[in-house]
């Protein structure tokens, strides 16, 4: 085994199953990547633009759409050039980078998705007071929180990852996240395990207690 250092390159191994269809899931993957971006700047623009749509709802919709378009270019971008080229490699400093935009991508969207849960319970629940309860402020701070928090849960994800000794190179997906990382390291990953389970169940509360609070 060969120990991995942040200038040495991994193997995607996804993307040499695809054999002589990788123009085709190229072509595909392009169009989905288009489509994705088009729709969801459009739907940010018309958010943005209309003052009739300034609520919470939609403000959390606005920030759903450009967590997809964040996601979409972490990922697409790149796959669509490896499918047409046919490479399969990938630098340590670069799949950390990946990982660090698709964790974060998903993390964050499932807490806008819970304050999106939040803000219908307030509006069903409280519909005098909600006014009061769920500000377009209120929204913006919300969002804040959940964008700062995320980044500093991976970040802490991805200096633990990057302090593992790797001993393969080659990742069984088309794209890099800690866990296929983790999977490669060869001392001990003790550390990143606990931090990683913590960091989710923390969240976890987080978003299942974010409704109970509707009623103080």
């Amino acid at each position: 085994m060969e120990n991995i250092s942040m200038t040495g390159t991994l193997l995607l191994m996804g993307l040499a199953e695809l054999g002589n269809v990788q123009y085709l899931y190229s072509f595909i993957t392009l169009v989905v990547f288009v489509t994705v971006m088009v729709l969801c700047l459009t739907i940010v623009v018309v958010t943005w633009t209309e003052e009739a749509l300034h609520e919470p709802m939609y403000i959390f919709i606005s920030n759903l759409m450009f967590t997809d378009m964040y996601g979409s270019s972490a990922l697409m971008p790149k796959l669509i050039i490896d499918l047409m080229t046919g490479c399969m490699t990938i630098p340590l400093s670069q799949c950390l980078a990946q990982g660090f935009f698709l964790q974060s991508f998903t993390s964050v969207e499932i807490f806008t998705f819970t304050a999106m849960a939040y803000d219908r319970y307030l509006a069903v629940g409280h519909p005098l007071r909600y006014p009061m309860l769920m500000t377009n402020r209120k929204a913006f701070k919300i969002l804040v929180a959940i964008w700062i928090y995320v980044y500093v849960g991976i970040c802490a994800v991805l200096v633990i990852t990057s302090r593992q000794t790797l001993c393969g190179v080659h990742i069984n997906s088309v794209f890099c996240e800690t866990i296929s990382l983790t999977h490669l390291a060869c001392g001990d990953t003790t550390l990143g395990i606990v931090f990683g389970f913590t960091w989710s169940m923390i969240m976890m509360v987080g978003c299942t207690k974010l409704p109970s609070k509707g009623g103080s």
